[in-house]
């Protein structure tokens, strides 16, 4: 069942995030979450909340945030670092949704140096890690610190990330 629900959380990003296909997406995600209904906890159950947390934003920073730290949770107990920053970051990105710019970067921040450092391994996580920083720079003005630029402004190449953020990172010449 996992590979099928893996599959089902890249069909619910694909029609979300590409085709702009909300409700399909969510039907993916429900879909998932069946599937996962009665196995014991996994990674996959840690993607599900990821994904089913950057669907919240921005409307609904505080779902984001609960199924960010079910993820983080997860990750931790796993020994899966790709999760647990790509959960950090995302919790990031939450806070500075919901204002809380310093903690929000902090976050940011450690797990922008997780994927830079060559801690994680995963290029899909670290591609998200980075966006979600680049994101969180879209959405204000200032940052935690000189960290947040740099890397906004020197880790799309490497990381992968869309074209969307590269064209962000190819703006960003200082912190964020």
């Amino acid at each position: 069942m996992t590979d099928a629900t893996r599959v089902a959380i890249a069909l619910a990003w694909d029609y979300r995030s590409t085709r702009g296909e909300h409700a399909v997406g969510e039907g993916w995600l429900a879909r998932a979450r069946r599937l996962l209904e009665g196995v014991e906890p996994t990674d996959v159950h840690a993607w599900l909340a990821l994904r089913e947390a950057s669907f919240a934003l921005p409307g609904n920073p505080a779902l984001a945030r609960r199924r960010c730290a079910e993820a983080e949770a997860l990750g931790r107990r796993l020994g899966d670092v790709d999760i647990e920053m790509t959960a950090v970051a995302l919790d990031g990105l939450a806070r500075v949704s919901e204002g809380e710019i310093a903690e929000g970067m902090a976050r940011l921040d450690e797990a922008t140096t997780a994927a830079t450092a060559g801690e994680m391994r995963d290029p899909v996580a670290i591609g998200f890690s980075c966006c979600y920083l680049i994101f969180a720079c879209e959405r204000c003005a200032t940052s935690s610190g000189p960290a947040s630029g740099a890397a906004a402004s020197s880790i799309w190449p490497r990381a992968g990330t869309s074209a969307r953020c590269a064209r962000f990172a190819g703006r960003t010449t200082g912190p964020c």
